[in-house]
């Protein structure tokens, strides 16, 4: 049972550029491996008795484009359970902001990872929970009487796609600290334009969208032959934002060396 059409499942992802519409989250709906970690989440209840739930509204706009926003998981059980503080108003000012900087068109590299969340909400079986009382008939002679009948929904699991064994993706130093990388500069960039981009909106996605058309792959996927090219184009975004500027100005450094990564990671640091 499919929570809306593939069509607007497709314009939620394009605008949404595949991360959680919460402020400040950079968690994808889709990872790049295949694994669907978002959720289609109702700004207006779907069922009575859901948060934020309108009996005045059509079964047709509950399911529509304007009454839905993908969350990663954590926000999404965040915004139903402080009601108080995440209202319709609040909800639709954060779709709107958020979806100001997506793409009109699903961009052709997000067509493999809509794909995965379209086929999660597929892979759904309906499950059914009666209590004493009433009485439910499903296609046969036989009945189930229950006060109360609740139907719940249980995903089957679907298999993540394992990245090649000479991609980054494959090597966990390697894709630990381009992960760092990348952390550093969404978080170095949000804090002010680089100086060739001053009118550019900037969302994380927009990095990842680069790195796909310098090196003609995804993150993950991208070989390990060309890994101390993918750190150098990082260090080079790094240094360019207006922090990483100031920092080299004042002979500070902008991210730690590969070598110097490891040993944090072996707790080998002697700082």
């Amino acid at each position: 049972m499919r929570t809306c059409s593939e069509s607007v499942l497709k314009r939620l992802f394009a605008l949404s550029n595949n991360i959680c519409s919460f402020p400040n989250c950079d968690i994808k709906i889709v990872q790049e491996t295949g694994t669907v970690t978002g959720e289609i989440s109702h700004i207006k209840g779907k069922y009575p008795g859901s948060p934020r739930y309108d009996p005045n509204q059509t079964e047709k706009e509950r399911d529509s484009f304007d009454n839905l926003l993908l969350l990663c998981g954590i926000h999404h059980k965040i915004i139903d359970r402080q009601t108080d503080k995440f209202t319709v108003e609040a909800l639709q000012n954060m779709k709107d902001e958020h979806e100001q900087s997506g793409n009109i068109k699903l961009p052709q590299d997000f067509a493999r990872l809509v794909k995965y969340l379209i086929d999660s909400l597929n892979h759904i079986k309906p499950h059914i929970e009666a209590n004493n009382g009433s009485q439910v008939i499903c296609d046969s002679p036989g009945a189930i009487q229950a006060k109360n009948v609740t139907i719940n929904t249980v995903k089957k699991s679907i298999p993540s796609i394992q990245p090649p064994l000479d991609s980054i993706g494959a090597s966990i130093d390697m894709r630990s600290y381009i992960e760092y990388l990348i952390n550093r500069y969404i978080d170095w960039r949000k804090q002010g334009p680089t100086s060739d981009k001053l009118l550019r909106p900037f969302n994380p996605s927009m990095l990842h969208r680069d790195i796909m058309k310098k090196f003609g792959a995804r993150v993950n996927l991208i070989s390990q032959n060309r890994f101390a090219d993918l750190v150098i184009y990082l260090q080079e975004r790094i240094d360019n934002t207006i922090k990483g500027k100031n920092w080299r100005s004042q002979s500070k450094r902008n991210y730690h060396t590969f070598d110097e990564h490891l040993g944090k990671l072996r707790g080998n640091t002697r700082n």
